[in-house]
């Protein structure tokens, strides 16, 4: 079977916000675990002094790429990679956030995974709708891109393009600071559910209790709505009404 062609999204100068190829995927993923594991949030929680946690986080960074979904910014000059949205289809049809559980074994990990799963579908229970749509389980873009909005506003432009290509009705992501919901809150999209992390509880812990240690007390589940692609005889014009109002009337 022959693979299918990447989209590039936007461009930015000499930025492209493209598709990840699966020739991509070990560059992506070690960006990642660089990144990721560098983070203060979850350097206070411990992850980086976890190898088993990496072993899994590797093992699901592969899965969600492998979705077909995510984004990588790629600068065409140097060849290196500048940013990345891991993302996953989610649906109850396909019990999405169960079999992601089902994939890992790290209880620090399953924690992590927890938390959006909860906040996602406690949240479609209160609007009593289906939680089907994008995830956003990761994003990452150099700090000289994320301080320049003419750059973020096309990077989540082209998450919400994947989102309408692949027929989700909405974009959710959990934001873990203030700093990542106040982004969030600029790109449009609003919080739907706060979780205090004092309150929250996975298997009789309260796993994300030392966030408070950096004045972090809660987390919030974004939600930004996707408009459905139009099905393209309705970009045309209708010419034949003009005809049937011309025929209704009287010739003076």
């Amino acid at each position: 079977m022959a693979a299918l062609p990447f989209i590039e999204w936007d461009v930015y100068h000499h930025l492209l916000i493209l598709d990840v190829h699966e020739k991509q995927y070990d560059r992506v993923k070690d960006y990642i675990m660089q990144h990721y594991l560098s983070n203060e949030l979850y350097q206070t929680l411990g992850y980086h002094e976890d190898p088993e946690f990496h072993k899994d986080l590797k093992t699901l960074i592969k899965h969600l790429l492998e979705n077909d979904s995510s984004l990588m910014v790629l600068d065409v000059e140097s060849d290196s990679i500048n940013g990345i949205a891991l993302l996953k289809c989610m649906s109850e049809e396909w019990r999405s956030w169960t079999s992601l559980q089902v994939l890992i074994n790290n209880q620090h990990l399953k924690e992590l995974i927890d938390f959006p799963r909860y906040s996602v579908q406690d949240y479609a229970a209160e609007q009593q709708t289906k939680w089907d749509g994008l995830h956003i389980f990761y994003y990452h873009v150099e700090p000289f891109l994320e301080a320049n909005q003419c750059f973020m506003a096309k990077f989540f432009n082209a998450i919400a393009n994947v989102a309408k290509h692949m027929h989700m009705p909405r974009i959710t992501y959990m934001a873990l600071s203030r700093k990542d919901a106040a982004l969030l809150e600029e790109m449009g999209y609003k919080e739907v559910k706060r979780i205090l992390y004092s309150m929250y509880v996975y298997k009789g812990r309260r796993p994300f209790d030392h966030l408070r240690d950096l004045n972090e007390m809660h987390g919030s589940l974004y939600e930004f709505k996707v408009e459905p692609l139009k099905h393209f005889e309705e970009l045309y014009p209708k010419h034949g009404l003009m005809g049937e109002n011309v025929k209704d009337k009287k010739v003076a």
